[in-house]
């Protein structure tokens, strides 16, 4: 008889190398079940919110356009991927004797009792997912890192968005490492490479989410300008960065602290992984989404039935900038002008009912990214 693999009950070693067979089906795969439930009905919300996108914002460039578009087939994919995974899991663990031939199920069952890696060995779907996170994450930061680019303070604008293109390569090179260790084969040895690589994309996701939200901070921090109802809109629009960039962070995080306490014993830091990639998109897309809203919003406290403020935050030299929302284009609401702007000009500004100033060099991208 062949050898058994390690963690089986045949081949123990310490303890971490070891499995409990009552808990390895419940406890290992039980929260990727869930999870991948969870992750299917956030695919859904993602295409209604990509639907109602391009019904309202048929006007937006292009390369905005190219965004959702390519966030919609990484998403289709990965649920694809999502639900060949559940597919495997309940097929072995629900079903096992309907589909596996008997000398197979020999090897699952009396071979490898207690291990459960024995039944991923060909589970191509669970390989390649990493590589698709990385794509979508990317996909999303990059939206950001566009828009601090386009908006930022030209003096400090560029250090984030380069930390966050090296912070963005360095989780692409690593979730393609994790492809190439997975299709090596899923033993012992290889399964803790696996954690360990695991472990650091989410520690590199975390700090690319915690650095483009604390950008955009500063960014919108740095446009106030002492009027009560600018402030106000101000510190909803950082409310707004904080909690979009808030729920990727902690699920990155949570995952990287699973990965490290529960290891091989418990998968649900898989299922965390699962639902963190589905907040990317559905994030990337509300922030596209909630754009007239917010502008309606900010136009009721308005002087001027022409002033609007930036819903996006996109913007910090608002009273030069004009937005595009749909069809109708409109202008920023002029107090929000730079804080450079001397208050004589700003009222004189509001007064006139938020006339722009003088064109800048960021116009025209500014247009397009809102």
């Amino acid at each position: 008889m062949a050898d058994p693999l390690p963690g089986s009950p045949g081949n123990i070693g310490t303890p971490s190398e070891s499995f409990s067979p009552i808990s390895s089906v419940t406890g290992t795969f039980g929260g990727v079940f869930i999870s991948a439930y969870i992750s299917v009905f956030l695919y859904g919300l993602f295409v209604h919110q990509a639907f109602k996108y391009f019904r309202s914002y048929g006007a937006d460039a292009r390369w905005l356009k190219g965004l959702v578009v390519v966030a919609l087939v990484l998403e289709t994919a990965v649920s694809a991927l999502h639900i060949h995974l559940t597919y495997v899991i309940q097929l072995c663990f629900i079903h096992p004797l309907l589909v596996l031939p008997p000398l197979n199920s020999y090897f699952y069952f009396l071979e490898n009792y207690g291990n459960p890696l024995a039944f991923l060995e060909d589970v191509w779907s669970i390989n390649i997912f990493s590589t698709f996170s990385a794509c979508i994450m990317i996909n999303c930061q990059s939206f950001y890192a566009v828009r601090i680019l386009l908006v930022g303070p030209t003096r400090y604008k560029y250090l984030p968005v380069v930390a966050s293109v090296l912070l963005m390569a360095g989780a692409m090179g690593i979730s393609i490492s994790i492809t190439v260790v997975g299709f090596s084969g899923l033993d012992i040895n290889n399964f803790q490479t696996l954690l360990t690589l695991i472990l650091a994309y989410n520690a590199v996701a975390s700090c690319g989410d915690v650095v483009l939200t604390g950008s955009m901070i500063y960014v919108l921090h740095s446009c106030r300008t002492g009027l009560r109802r600018t402030d106000n809109m101000i510190n909803r629009l950082i409310m707004y960065a904080v909690s979009t960039g808030l729920l990727t962070t902690i699920f990155n995080i949570l995952s990287a602290v699973l990965t490290h306490t529960l290891g091989i014993n418990n998968w649900a830091w898989l299922g965390t992984m699962m639902i963190a990639e589905r907040l990317y998109s559905n994030s990337l897309m509300a922030a596209l989404n909630s754009r007239r809203f917010t502008a309606e919003k900010a136009g009721e406290h308005s002087h001027s039935n022409h002033c609007r403020a930036d819903p996006f935050g996109t913007a910090i030299r608002l009273s030069t900038v004009r937005f595009n929302h749909g069809d109708e284009p409109y202008v920023a609401d002029g107090d929000l002008a730079d804080s450079q702007t001397p208050t004589a000009k700003r009222s004189d500004e509001d007064a006139r009912g938020c006339e722009p100033g003088a064109e800048n060099s960021n116009l025209k991208e500014a247009r397009e990214i809102v």
